[in-house]
């Protein structure tokens, strides 16, 4: 999981944990990017836009290694490149429900 708001990650997390996934948290792309080298992952859940940066570099490199993504954002969809026109994405503010469900499909 790579998001830069303390709150907004912690949320996630416990969203995550109540549907039996743990979850390594990265708040920065530097860490992201170490993450994704050094674990194998089920699903990840990406913030657009950390620290001005975007994840997207974070989300080729997981899509590559067939790990589903999921971008949790203040961006409307449209506002993503065209390449991830397929992607799912979860806005902000999120239903934890939603999210919850977006993941079960994605992992099932």
């Amino acid at each position: 999981m790579l998001e830069d708001e303390l709150l907004i990650a912690l949320h996630l997390k416990d969203i995550l944990t109540e549907i039996g996934f743990d979850a390594d948290l990265a708040e920065s792309i530097a860490d992201g990017l170490q993450l994704v080298e050094n674990h194998d992952f089920d699903i990840a859940l990406l913030d657009v836009n950390v620290e001005g940066a975007s994840s997207f570099e974070i989300a080729d490199t997981l899509i590559g290694k067939n790990v589903p993504v999921v971008f949790i954002t203040g961006y409307r969809p449209e506002g993503l490149s065209a390449r991830y026109a397929n992607a799912t994405i979860v806005e902000k503010p999120f239903d934890p429900d939603e999210l919850a469900n977006k993941v079960r499909a994605l992992t099932s």
